[in-house]
């Protein structure tokens, strides 16, 4: 009878053991593409606008990420936007499953109307939290500042992606600033 409970005991501590193994924190490596709305509102223009966005990030050194993007914006009336960003990041553990994360990247932004041109760039600086305080569910959010040329921008963040399968996601990311609000709906493939 002891066996049995020893047995089962050692059992349930493996099972235990690989779980958590299994169930590591947030992962920087990924590639998505999102669909999304955006909303701009800066005083001088009240406009709506969908648009895509391809992403990526990687981890080449434990606690440092690299990441960029590409999005494509049309607006009402004539109006286009295209961003790119290109920058690193860090991330810190606070627990198993959940990470401080501050991010900086460098943003070019070109606007194109009636076939006038005007680019601004600048930098972009996120802070927040993202855990994956369960093996499908991966989460985030903080605070986003941009500083564009005279122009600066500040808001909050969220992100929830939903896995699949280990690999496979999707998901929604929300950016509320003073000037924009932005809902991106879209996958992800982590390697």
């Amino acid at each position: 009878m002891r066996i049995k409970y020893s047995l089962t005991t050692v059992a349930l501590l493996a099972a235990t053991a690989m779980t958590t193994a299994a169930w590591a924190g947030p992962n920087y490596n990924h590639a998505g593409v999102s669909l999304g709305l955006t909303e701009i509102d800066d005083g001088n223009a009240d406009t709506d606008g969908d648009g895509i966005r391809v992403d990526g990030s990687f981890s080449p050194a434990p606690y440092l990420h690299v990441l960029g993007s590409f999005s494509s914006w049309d607006y009402d009336g004539s109006l286009e936007r295209t961003d790119f960003t290109i920058g690193a990041g860090g991330h810190a553990p606070i627990s198993p499953t959940t990470d401080l994360v501050g991010e900086l990247f460098y943003l070019d932004r070109e606007w194109e109307s009636n076939g006038r041109d005007e680019d601004t760039d600048g930098l972009g600086l996120r802070a927040g939290v993202r855990t994956s305080a369960v093996p499908q569910l991966d989460l985030g959010g903080g605070l986003v500042h941009y500083e564009l040329d005279d122009d600066d921008d500040t808001g909050i963040y969220g992100t929830a992606y939903f896995k699949f399968v280990p690999e496979i996601a999707a998901g929604a990311e929300l950016e509320l600033t003073d000037e924009q609000e932005t809902l991106l709906l879209g996958g992800r493939y982590y390697f």
